[in-house]
């Protein structure tokens, strides 16, 4: 009897630890398991990618203010060439006439982009200047006649030293600046390119318009901080610049 207590005794005890095992044997499956939990990162990395998907929608639409600010800025601009392309074979179509339409353009878009970032690139204007050079160049060399050179250092010089005394004084008189470098280059090279005659008109156009948007914005803003922060000279040189290709079109 004692040793079939002890045999039960045993085989209870081997039950016992043999349930134990089990038990532990769960317990290590389950750990296991838990990469299955890879659902909720798989619905994360869903997330992610709606987020993605959606990102560029929600940045585009909080662009297409400037998107639309930028397409009312170039349909005027485009309204602008499609004129000029239109005026220059109807009064006449020589070589001139097209390179002062296609300069004109130039100078516009140049003063739309003045107008919206309050800034000339060097690039730009150094280009318009050592392009007016070589036009006043080419056009010694194929007309044999070298005035047409002298007369663009002309026009340079009557554009360059008014708006160069105009700057400075305002510089020392208000202890800011006016006129920038950019314009400076700027109005060298229209000078150039435009001979002394026109560039009388062009000085004089811009600056009765300079005084006109001036005394208006001093108007409505009556604050003349606030105009000198306001006043772009791309909405001076450009319509200035068009005046003088309408005058040669017409009158020269």
């Amino acid at each position: 009897m004692d040793n079939e207590k002890d045999k039960s005794g045993f085989s209870g005890l081997t039950d016992l630890a043999s349930n134990m095992n089990t038990m532990a044997g769960l317990e290590e499956a389950s750990p296991s398991s838990e990469p299955s939990k890879a659902i909720p990162n798989s619905t994360a990395s869903g997330k992610i990618d709606n987020e993605v998907s959606v990102s560029p929608q929600s940045s585009k639409t909080a662009g297409s203010g400037k998107c639309v600010e930028r397409a009312v800025w170039w349909k005027w601009v485009l309204s602008v060439i499609a004129i000029m392309l239109l005026i220059v074979p109807i009064i006449r179509l020589d070589f001139q006439n097209i390179v002062f339409a296609a300069v004109t353009v130039y100078v516009v878009i140049l003063g739309v982009y003045n107008v919206r970032f309050q800034i000339y690139r060097d690039y730009t204007t150094l280009g318009l200047l050592l392009f007016s050079l070589t036009y006043r160049i080419t056009l010694g060399l194929l007309m044999t006649d070298w005035a047409y050179l002298t007369d663009g250092i002309t026009g340079l010089l009557v554009l360059a030293i008014p708006l160069f005394c105009l700057a400075y004084g305002y510089k020392l008189i208000s202890k800011r600046e006016g006129l920038g470098g950019g314009d400076l280059k700027l109005t060298a090279g229209i000078g150039l390119f435009l001979g002394a005659k026109l560039s009388l008109v062009f000085l004089v156009i811009s600056i009765v318009t300079g005084f006109i948007l001036v005394a208006v914005l001093s108007t409505i803003l009556n604050a003349k901080s606030q105009v000198s922060r306001s006043v772009a000279t791309g909405i001076i040189w450009a319509p200035a610049f068009i005046a003088c290709y309408l005058i040669k079109l017409f009158l020269f």
